[in-house]
């Protein structure tokens, strides 16, 4: 069995959303705008990011899960499409929301549908590196991949 074939059910991309505009938006604010965004927008919203995932698991991302580190705050998406830039074009009906609108065309990009708001406990996903996700989040790691 190749180490791709255990993900047979798929991957989720967790990304641990941080402060942004120098701290006057914080994490929990922050993951809020998508959630309203996507209630606003018949369930759908594209979250954009400056790196992407790893090439290698692109293709097995089935769901998407924004936190704060702790865990205290996140959602939880089904990923439709995933793109970077203009190479593929972003599905109509997918927009980030307003506060993200200016971002350079050469992102990339998750079209999210099906947002949840939820939290996060200690021993809920285990990263593919076998350590409990909220451990894996809570030093410099802002992206990780668990199993679904």
């Amino acid at each position: 069995m190749s180490d791709l074939e255990q993900y047979e059910n798929g991957l989720a991309l967790v990304y641990k959303f941080g402060e942004r505009f120098d701290g006057e938006l914080s994490a929990r604010e922050g993951i809020n705008f998508y959630a309203l965004h996507a209630k606003e927008h018949n369930g759908k919203v594209l979250l954009t990011m400056e790196r992407g995932p790893r090439k290698e698991y692109r293709h097995l991302i089935k769901k998407i899960i924004i936190t704060v580190k702790d865990g205290s705050y996140a959602i939880t998406a089904d990923v439709k499409y995933i793109g970077k830039g203009t190479k593929i074009p972003i599905p109509e009906g997918f927009t980030v929301p307003s506060i993200w609108e200016k971002e350079p065309d050469n992102m990339h990009w998750f079209a999210l549908s099906n947002v949840q708001r939820t939290t996060i406990e200690p021993n809920t996903y285990t990263s593919i590196n076998g350590k409990d996700l909220l451990q894996s989040i809570s030093s410099h790691a802002y992206m990780v991949y668990v199993a679904l």
